[in-house]
């Protein structure tokens, strides 16, 4: 009797696994999202040379290729520039995308047979493998143009006009900032400090891109590009500054909008961020300008550095360490303020002190870009009142290791 009752115990366990497995696969299946489908009614033939089932195969098979690149033609892509890659990746493999079929007729004549079929598509799949076709490669860019243009501040000023300073940004020194950043990822940077009639022109017409014809704007680039040299454009605009004077707080509330253009000579696309403003409340109009021009300068630098590493270049798949060895700092604060500067470049990821003793320090640097350009970047390092300069240059016998050599004068530079 124990030996029986046991052996019951053991089926109503199996019995209840059996049944919950089932359960939980029904449950699954049905949460799991529904193919998107697509049909299209296509004709297709066979020449009868064995037997009419084999030429039946045949026809179907005929048929529903035909279906899969009508489809695709009629539905999906626009001309013919990528049959090859079209009928080597997709119309050779139409079992992948094809979910069934009905024949809406068969007819014999003669020895030809012929069909006409409704095939069912898996169409998510098929756009996802299309969109990797259709994907241009995106060409590299190198070369980079900056164009800033800004109102004259001092007509808009309520009080206190600043002649000595009629422009809030200084286009040189954000240049010179910017340089320092690309520099270090391979880019080079160019000021057109003056813009004439016609790239305004141009520029003004290439407008935002989502209000921007296609035929329109290829016509415009390509206009620009002759005119303008460089791989990407950076078009920036300072506008609509505005001083506002709060009577119940006794302070002047200053903005100043902003905006960025890319414009990319090489792929022929460009782009427009978002309007920004950089707002500032203030007592004291000559200070306050000061800091603004401040504000807007570094909101501009973060905008476009952040646009260009996210859409040109590579993070974390080239991650690299070096050694650098520095020789000859004499002042803390003059070690402090190179590491915070080597830290705040958006190539590196990290700096961590490795060893100091008796005037050699050794940083471990971490960073996303190559040897060179961070190299380049150490040399051409101007510090707070230019009073030491560096020299660096590769160690020559480790392919990873920067030896730097501090050297102290009234002027370094």
């Amino acid at each position: 009797m124990v030996v029986k009752g046991f052996t019951m115990k053991t089926r109503c366990i199996l019995v209840f696994f059996l049944i919950f497995f089932h359960t939980m696969t029904a449950m699954l299946f049905a949460a799991s999202s529904p193919v998107s489908e697509a049909s299209m009614v296509a004709r297709g033939s066979a020449v009868v040379t064995k037997d009419l089932a084999t030429a039946k195969r045949q026809a179907i098979a005929d048929t529903l290729n035909n279906a899969l690149d009508l489809y695709i033609h009629d539905k999906m892509v626009a001309g013919h520039d990528h049959d090859d890659l079209i009928s080597e990746r997709i119309l050779s493999n139409q079992d992948r995308y094809i979910l069934s079929y009905e024949i809406i007729s068969d007819r014999l004549l003669g020895d030809l047979l012929q069909l006409e079929l409704n095939v069912h598509f898996n169409k998510t799949l098929l756009q996802d493998d299309l969109a990797e076709i259709l994907k241009p490669e995106k060409k590299a860019i190198s070369d980079i143009s900056l164009i800033i243009t800004q109102e004259n501040i001092n007509q808009q000023l309520l009080y206190e006009p600043l002649l000595a300073r009629p422009l809030l940004l200084q286009p040189e020194k954000l240049a010179a900032e910017l340089r320092d950043e690309l520099t270090a990822y391979g880019f080079t940077l160019t000021l057109h400090p003056d813009v004439n009639t016609d790239v305004q022109a141009l520029l003004t017409a290439l407008g935002p891109a989502e209000n921007n014809t296609g035929k329109n704007s290829v016509g415009t680039l390509n206009q620009l590009q002759r005119v303008v040299s460089g791989d990407l454009l950076l078009y920036v605009e300072v506008k609509n500054f505005h001083e506002e004077k709060i009577y119940t707080v006794q302070k002047q509330l200053l903005s100043v909008e902003n905006t960025v253009t890319f414009i990319d000579m090489k792929n022929g696309t460009h782009s427009t961020l978002p309007v920004e403003t950089c707002k500032l409340l203030t007592d004291d109009v000559p200070a306050g300008m000061s800091t603004l021009a401040a504000k807007l300068s570094l909101s501009l630098k973060d905008r476009i550095m952040n646009h260009i590493l996210q859409k040109y270049a590579v993070f974390p798949e080239h991650e690299q360490e070096f050694a650098v060895v520095i020789h000859g700092f004499q002042r803390h604060q003059d070690y402090v303020e190179f590491k915070t500067a080597l830290a705040g470049l958006r190539t590196v990821k990290s700096v961590d002190l490795s060893s100091l003793a008796s005037g050699r320090i050794e940083l471990k640097v971490a960073t996303y870009s190559q040897i060179e350009p961070l190299l380049e970047w150490i040399n051409r390092f101007v510090p707070d009142g230019n009073h030491f300069q560096l020299r660096a240059g590769l160690a020559t016998d480790a392919a990873d290791v920067i030896l730097v050599k501090v050297d102290y004068a009234e002027t370094a530079r």
